[in-house]
């Protein structure tokens, strides 16, 4: 996915169709989610390296905080725009507007 990284995100939300990846893997993607068990720290360093890809929207889940941090619009290898969502709050993925989710519903 990455040019001298291959991170594994928990999610990878690619375009295309199952004929297109039959000889290689995705290169970017509309959306990423990363849960954050031990580290949150070392998912917001691979923010750099998912805008750097052009990944459009990157999410990391922050369990113990119950909440998600949401990073949009990469520019120049980063992320241009950052937002904290609660559990009050719901998901709306900019880049596939039919993602859409509750915060509290991620943490049951």
């Amino acid at each position: 996915m990455l040019a001298d990284s291959e991170p594994e995100p928990e999610i990878s939300v690619v375009r295309g169709t199952e004929a297109d990846f039959v000889t290689g893997q995705p290169t970017t993607a509309e959306l990423v989610v990363e849960v954050a068990v031990s580290s949150p720290a070392l998912d917001r360093a691979n923010a750099s390296l998912y805008a750097e890809a052009g990944v459009n929207e990157y999410w990391i889940v922050l369990g113990s905080e119950q909440k998600v941090e949401v990073y949009r619009r990469p520019e120049n290898g980063r992320y241009v725009e950052a937002c904290l969502f609660g559990l009050n709050d719901t998901l709306e993925c900019s880049a596939i507007p039919a993602v859409r989710i509750r915060v509290a519903d991620l943490f049951g």
